[in-house]
């Protein structure tokens, strides 16, 4: 979403989440240099013991990346104020479409991956 195109593609599910599953996505911010390289640490860890395990933790490390670049972009533009309101739009959209992304990927892998029998 961050990017404006999909991560992985194929012609079935079974092809897509087998992608997902074990192949790198291409780089977020090779799609779009606009990004901060931190949020593409934070949208596409694969491993299972360094993702995020909840939605409260995801949630906290893009605000603080949101505050991070807005006060690094406030003290570039010294004064300019116009169009911060646009950017600002921008980031929410960015973040909220990312959480939503990481609840999904959790609820996904969650549900598509085999457990042992109790």
């Amino acid at each position: 979403m961050a990017t404006g195109q999909q991560a992985f593609t194929g012609n079935t599910w079974a092809v897509i989440f087998d992608a997902i599953l074990h192949k790198a996505p291409t780089s977020p911010v090779r799609l779009n240099p606009d990004l901060p390289g931190e949020l593409e640490r934070i949208i596409t860890e694969k491993d299972r013991n360094l993702r995020y395990q909840n939605a409260p933790d995801l949630r906290a490390d893009l605000q603080r990346l949101k505050r991070n670049s807005d006060s690094g972009r406030s003290a570039a533009a010294a004064g300019k104020d116009v169009g911060r309101g646009t950017a600002a739009k921008r980031w929410q959209r960015i973040i909220f479409a990312g959480a939503i992304a990481a609840m999904l990927a959790i609820v996904g892998f969650w549900y598509f991956i085999p457990r042992a029998p109790a």
